[in-house]
C-alpha cells in the first residue's frame, strides 16, 4: 500500500478499493493515475492548469483512490466505469446555507474540505485531438472541478433546473418514459455538475476536439439501478444525442441561456485568480470570456473574432485535419 504526491495538493492513494483492480496491479494504477493528471499539468492546457493551480493554494488535500465502479462489458458492448469525488466533510464543502451531497441533504457552512476522487484511468479512452466524450483527461479534469469546488467550501446540490422549456426533459412515467433528449437538452441535475462540464468542454475547445458534451444526462440505468427513476430518467440508453447542438455551441447564446449561473460561477471561480486564466482561453467555446466581454466593453467586433480561436462545433465541419493544442496525436496513446 502507497499514497504518492502527484502534484501539490494531490496523492494517489492505493490503501483503499485496491479489491476492485483485479485486472493491473497497484502500480500501475498509480502510473494510470500519473498520466491522465500529466496530461492535465503539462502547457499550454491553460483551463486545466488553471484548476490544478486553484488546488495547489487551496490548502486542503484531494486523495485519487482506485474506483469501485469499474468499466465492463455488457451485451457485447463496453459499459464505462464511473468517476466520482466526495468531500470527507460535506458540511464544510458546501457553502454557508447550501443543501449538501448527503440524503437526506445536510445544510452548508463553507470553510473547505478534503477530497477523495474514485478514479481508474484504464477505464477511459485516449486522449488526443480526435477524443471521444469519455476521454480519460476530461473525464478527470471533470472529477477535479468537483475536488476543487470543495477544497473551496463553495459546493451546492440545489436542483438546476434548464430555463428555457425546449431544453427541459419532459417527465414520463414507468409506462411512457416520455421523449428522447435531443441536441439541446439541458439536464445538469445541480451546479456541481454544469460547472464541470462547463470548463471541461472549454478545456475540450482548447483543444479543438470534435463537438462539446451536452449535459449531465447520460446512458441508464448503469448496473445495478432501478430502470427509471425521477431524478435519473432512463430516456438515452445508446447516449445518441450526447454532443450538444447549436445554437447552444455558441457561446454567447449559451452565455444568454445560462447567464445567472455563469455570472455566479465567474465570481466564485476569482478566488487564487482561477477565472482569470480561464477567461483568456483562446478557443471558439468559453462562455467566460463573453461575459468578460460584456463587462469590459466597448471592445471592437473586431478583437472579439481575433480572441476567439477555431472550434469544431461536430464532425460535418471535419474538412480539415485538426491539432490539439496541448494534448498532440503524439501523445494520444491509451493509458496502460
Amino acid at each position: 500500500m502507497a499514497t504518492r504526491e502527484l502534484l501539490k495538493g494531490i496523492v494517489s492513494d492505493d490503501s483503499q478499493n485496491t479489491e476492485f483492480l483485479y485486472d493491473m496491479t497497484p502500480e500501475q494504477w498509480h502510473r494510470g493515475v500519473k498520466q491522465a493528471l500529466d496530461l492535465l499539468a503539462e502547457p499550454p492546457c491553460t483551463t486545466s492548469k488553471a484548476i490544478l493551480d486553484a488546488i495547489a493554494a487551496s490548502g486542503k488535500r484531494g486523495s485519487i483512490i482506485p474506483a469501485k465502479q469499474r468499466a465492463a462489458t455488457v451485451e457485447g458492448g463496453k459499459e464505462y466505469g464511473n468517476a466520482g469525488a466526495l468531500a470527507t466533510d460535506s458540511q464544510r464543502a458546501a457553502a454557508p446555507g447550501r443543501p449538501t451531497e448527503d440524503d437526506p441533504p445536510l445544510v452548508g457552512v463553507g470553510g473547505g474540505s478534503d477530497s477523495v476522487l474514485q478514479f481508474v484511468a484504464q477505464d477511459w479512452e485516449p486522449a488526443g485531438s480526435g477524443a471521444s466524450f469519455k476521454a480519460v483527461d476530461e473525464v478527470l479534469l471533470h472529477e477535479l472541478v468537483h475536488s476543487l469546488r470543495q477544497m473551496q467550501g463553495q459546493e451546492d446540490n440545489t436542483e438546476l433546473v434548464a430555463p428555457w422549456t425546449v431544453s427541459r426533459l419532459a417527465k414520463g412515467s414507468t409506462v411512457d418514459p416520455g421523449p428522447p433528449p435531443t441536441a439541446l437538452t439541458q439536464v445538469y441535475d445541480n451546479l456541481e455538475e454544469f460547472a464541470a462540464i462547463l470548463i471541461t468542454n472549454i478545456y475540450r475547445s482548447e483543444n479543438v476536439r470534435v463537438g462539446l458534451v451536452r449535459d449531465h444526462l447520460g446512458a441508464r440505468p448503469r448496473r445495478g439501478e432501478p430502470a427509471d427513476t425521477p431524478k435519473r430518467p432512463f430516456r438515452d440508453p445508446k447516449e445518441r444525442t450526447r454532443e450538444l447542438g447549436y445554437p447552444l455551441t455558441n457561446p454567447r447564446n449559451f452565455l444568454t441561456m445560462w447567464r445567472p449561473q455563469i455570472t455566479r460561477l465567474f465570481d466564485e471561480l476569482s478566488v487564487n485568480a482561477t477565472i482569470q486564466k480561464i477567461q483568456g482561453v483562446r478557443c471558439g467555446f468559453n462562455p467566460f470570456f463573453e461575459l468578460l466581454l460584456e463587462r469590459t466593453k466597448p471592445v471592437s467586433a473586431w478583437a472579439h473574432r481575433a480572441h476567439r480561436g477555431p472550434h469544431v462545433p461536430s464532425a460535418r465541419a471535419t474538412a480539415f485535419p485538426v491539432r490539439a493544442r496541448c494534448v498532440s496525436s503524439s501523445r494520444s496513446l491509451a493509458i496502460r
